[in-house]
Order: structure tokens, then C-alpha cells, then sequence
């Protein structure tokens, strides 16, 4: 989604869905023969595998998380978005499994649905405790919310802290590459100078170390990695009237969204030296000096008798 300049990395994982849509389009009963592994770069791990003669494709995934997250309302997704797709126990060395019929979705809407419900299925997990915390707020019962701190990736973490009228949602970001993390704190910077000039925008705030007013909940951990902490107060005007999931979408799609434009920095970069060099050359190639073409004698030979 590019709006303005500024790409927004989509939320479901197209290749899932591009493999499911690839099968099931096919107008043939059976499936055809299937075993695609696909990975992230947080952890998780898909597979998605058809068996021969079959008519069922099993969707694996492997993903850490996930018994931190059930009780965090992950539970409560799962039974309501994806309760007639899953299995009864994962596969073997999985966390969770999901067998569609082609069967049960032969027109092309429902194969479109279903391959993006899978998608999304990283993104709604995640969203299960984003969702309890707006829904508190909407309801007026935020300030009996219990802070939150659910780890995301490998020393990066996600903080939830409701108050009477707003949400507080705090992301800890951790780069291990010393170029990276120069370039995440520049963007992290220019995205809580740029919230201010956006009126209607949750209000944003950029801290390298952990936020004052986060400093009494158990759990938060700063590492030697991390580059520092973001955070934005979601108020009811955010996420009311239908805005709340396209809210969460955003709020989860930060660490993407930062990871995307660090690596097309880079690339930039990258491309402008290389753009110089070659400029830099063709200036010293057009200073060497040209050699005078030097006019050739020819001699005669006497024979003196």
C-alpha cells in the first residue's frame, strides 16, 4: 500500500495466499501434490502440504509465541475466526495446524476469503490482546486493565498500559547490525516529529530508554541491542466507529514498516555510492593526458663506395 511516498508493508503473508489460491483455482476435484515450507523472519514458519489424491490441503505453523498469547486472548481468536479449520492437536513439531477442504469452498469468493483468513492468521494472533485493551477502552472499563508485556521477536517487546481515556501501546526495537540500528533510531525520530504536524494522528513518542511512566511494570527488559522505545497513546476517537482493526493492522505493522525502509535505505545508499564511483572514474578517465602523436622519420641508407 504506498500512500504519499510511504509504503506500508500488506499484513497477510502473500505467499501463503498466493499457493492456496494457486491450488484451489484449479478446476480439477483433487488437489494436485503440494509441499512448500516458507519462513519469517521473527521466528515463524509455515508449511503447506497436500497429500496425493487428496482434496485437503494442511496448513503447519510453527510459531513461538503462541503459548504466551493464549492467554492473552489468542484462544478466543483461534475458536472464533479459525474453530472449523483447525485441528484437534498440531502436527508433529508444529505449533499449530489448519486442514481446508476444496471441497467445502468451490466458488471463487470463498477460496478467496479462506486463503486470506490463513494469511492473517500471524496478524489476528497478535491482535487478540491490542483487541481486549481497545475494547476496555470503548466500553469505559480501561482503568481495570492489567498492563501487559508480551515478548514479539528475539529481545524486542510489545507493552500494553490502558488509563481511563486512552491506550498506551509501547514497541521495544532491538537491531543487532550497527548500520541498522543508526537507521531505525533516524526513522523512530522522524516519525515522532512528523506525528506532530498530523493532528488527528495517536499521539507519538520516541525514547532510547525504557518510558517513565512504563518503568513500574514487571516485565520490561531493555538489552544491549536495543535501540529504543516507541509508543502511542490510542484514544476512543482512533478506534471507534469501525477503526479499530485497520488501528491494530497499522500498530503491528510498525516493526515491518521500520525493517522495510531501513533495507531500502541501504539500498539507496548503496546505489548513489556506486553512482558516484562510476562518476569518479569517467572524471579520471577523461583527465589522463593524451599522448602526441609523434611523426615517424624514415632514414635512407648510403652505401659509400
Amino acid at each position: 500500500m504506498n500512500n504519499k511516498g510511504y509504503i506500508f508493508v500488506e499484513p497477510q503473508h502473500p505467499i501463503v495466499e498466493n499457493v492456496i489460491l494457486e491450488r484451489f483455482m484449479k478446476k480439477e476435484a483433487k488437489l494436485d501434490p503440494l509441499d512448500v515450507k516458507v519462513s519469517d523472519f521473527d521466528d515463524c514458519s509455515y508449511q503447506l502440504k497436500v497429500d496425493r489424491d487428496s482434496t485437503e490441503m494442511e496448513i503447519n505453523m510453527v510459531f513461538p509465541h503462541l503459548k504466551d498469547l493464549k492467554p492473552l486472548g489468542a484462544n478466543r481468536v483461534l475458536q472464533r475466526t479459525y474453530g472449523s479449520l483447525m485441528k484437534s492437536s498440531p502436527a508433529k513439531n508444529f505449533d499449530l495446524s489448519l486442514v481446508v477442504d476444496k471441497a467445502s469452498h468451490k466458488d471463487e469468493n470463498s477460496i478467496r476469503e479462506v486463503a486470506k483468513l490463513i494469511s492473517l492468521i500471524k496478524r489476528n494472533l497478535w491482535a487478540a490482546p491490542l483487541e481486549d485493551a481497545f475494547d476496555s477502552l470503548l466500553a469505559g472499563t480501561s482503568s481495570k486493565f492489567k498492563p501487559m508485556v508480551v515478548n514479539t521477536r528475539k529481545n524486542e517487546q510489545m507493552i500494553i498500559q490502558a488509563a481511563p481515556d486512552r491506550v498506551i501501546v509501547c514497541f521495544s526495537l532491538a537491531f543487532e547490525e550497527e548500520t541498522d540500528a543508526a537507521l531505525a533510531d533516524i526513522i523512530m525520530q522522524e516519525l515522532s516529529e512528523c506525528q506532530r504536524q498530523i493532528g488527528s494522528a495517536p499521539a507519538c513518542n520516541y525514547e532510547r530508554d525504557i518510558p517513565g511512566q512504563l518503568k513500574k511494570i514487571k516485565g520490561i527488559k531493555c538489552y544491549s541491542t536495543t535501540v529504543g522505545f516507541v509508543q502511542f497513546a490510542i484514544l476512543k476517537s482512533h478506534i471507534h466507529n469501525g477503526l479499530r482493526d485497520s488501528t491494530i493492522t497499522l500498530l503491528l505493522g510498525l516493526r515491518q514498516y521500520v525493517h522495510y525502509h531501513i533495507k531500502a535505505s541501504k539500498a539507496h545508499l548503496h546505489t548513489r555510492m556506486r553512482k558516484k564511483v562510476a562518476d569518479l572514474l569517467l572524471v579520471l578517465n577523461q583527465a589522463k593526458p593524451q599522448e602526441k602523436e609523434r611523426k615517424k622519420k624514415t632514414f635512407r641508407r648510403t652505401r659509400i663506395e
